[in-house]
């Protein structure tokens, strides 16, 4: 039941300070006006970059207690310090009442829907964990591992999930920290995102009491922590497991919200997001299935297409050569951005293809001359889009940082 308190301090380390005077103010703000809608790539991507809207209660010592998002993007696969890699995962999440304290006594945090998903290399999102997750009341900086029990109480009948009362009365001094039951399996060749996610509200905890919900002030963030493998315990030596990551630090509210951290940059959400429509104009070949006529060791196909900047793909230094990627359907395309390394293509095309096999021309250039080429545009549809290059314009190969499609 412990495990997953240890990663906390390195989950949200390297944060910067924020203005704590202004953390009781946006209670009321954006995060109210969102309240009907449970979820959508747009608060998935604001829970990971917006501001906290308060710090934590009696974690002043800690730097996590500031309440930021993790920096993104966050690494996945990733390996230990040891070089080994990450094959398990879980969920968590923690409630706190924020630095100025909470007057309600008779206010319940309503958890429900704790939910974990995993991007496969195909562009697909795989539900690893759902519902199920167990918890405490924790001392709120987590000294000692101190825990108590957290006067959970079954909601099944109410909309479902538990309850507790977090910071105050018998659990003041305490958060409510929880994790989901079990690990989940992480194949590292099929795996390059995480994402989790619940739903809170606020509830009366007596119903024939008075209402302070509006004087509650509760505090919820997701997170989620690498494991070795699917049974290994804790090691003093912080080889079995750490931190992925967690979100900013939002107000839990009287309607029901979701709560969510994933891994990606808010351009791969926005593009690929783990529930909801794709929010329009996102990179159709982010995080999909590639493929090559050749690859130098270390640059890797589907470096093209990870949406890191700093990681490219590159091939043999000969021709021709060719990169395709697997929108996993057939799309209209009318847009292809190359940025390429100092190794360019100086003659190629840009084809579109049902079965990879057979290939149709939508551009051609014998007068590349490398840099950022945005082609707009273009016509055609397909499953599969490919850079085929013909002639080099250097004496080295082909490199691309990132291989972008873009359709209507």
């Amino acid at each position: 039941m412990l495990f997953s308190i240890f990663l906390l301090a390195l989950v949200f380390s390297g944060c910067s300070k924020q203005d704590e005077s202004k953390s009781d103010n946006t209670l009321n703000s954006n995060n109210t006006l969102k309240a009907a809608i449970l979820n959508s790539p747009q608060i998935i991507i604001d829970d990971m970059t917006l501001s906290p809207d308060a710090p934590l209660h009696g974690t002043e010592a800690m730097d996590w207690g500031l309440g930021d998002p993790s920096p993104q993007p966050m690494p996945c696969p990733a390996k230990n310090y040891k070089g080994e890699w990450w094959e398990a995962m879980t969920a968590w999440g923690q409630v706190y009442i924020p630095r100025s304290g909470s007057s309600a006594t008779n206010t319940r945090c309503q958890i429900r829907n704790v939910t974990t998903k995993l991007l496969r290399t195909n562009g697909t999102w795989e539900t690893v964990q759902s519902g199920s997750f167990g918890g405490a009341a924790y001392v709120e900086d987590f000294a000692n591992n101190e825990c108590m029990d957290a006067g959970a109480r079954d909601e099944s009948s109410n909309g479902g999930g538990q309850s507790f009362i977090v910071g105050v009365g018998a659990w003041a001094g305490h958060n409510y920290h929880f994790y989901t039951n079990g690990r989940a399996f992480v194949d590292v060749n099929n795996c390059v995102g995480v994402y989790t996610t619940c739903e809170a509200r606020l509830i009366m905890s007596d119903t024939g009491g008075t209402d302070d919900r509006n004087n509650c002030k509760n505090l919820m963030q997701m997170g989620a922590d690498w494991w070795l493998n699917t049974t290994i315990g804790f090691l003093p030596d912080w080889s079995a497991n750490s931190g992925i990551g967690g979100m900013r630090s939002k107000w839990v509210t009287n309607d029901w919200q979701s709560y969510s951290m994933c891994t990606l940059t808010p351009a791969q959400i926005a593009a690929n997001p783990p529930i909801g429509a794709s929010i329009g104009g996102g990179d159709l070949a982010l995080n999909h299935s590639t493929n090559a006529s050749s690859v130098q060791t270390g640059y890797s196909a589907s470096n093209a297409v990870d949406g890191n900047s700093g990681t490219r793909w590159g091939s043999a230094e000969s021709d021709p050569q060719w990169i395709y990627v697997d929108l996993g359907t057939t799309q209209t395309i009318n847009q292809v951005k190359l940025s390429w390394e100092t190794a360019y293509g100086q003659s190629y095309q840009i084809q579109v293809s049902d079965d990879a096999t057979n290939w149709t021309d939508i551009y051609s250039t014998s007068t590349g001359n490398g840099g950022i080429d945005d082609l707009t545009g273009l016509s055609g549809s397909g499953r599969y889009v490919r850079m085929n290059g013909t002639a080099r314009g250097t004496a080295w190969g082909y490199s691309l940082w990132s291989f972008e499609v873009y359709g209507n």
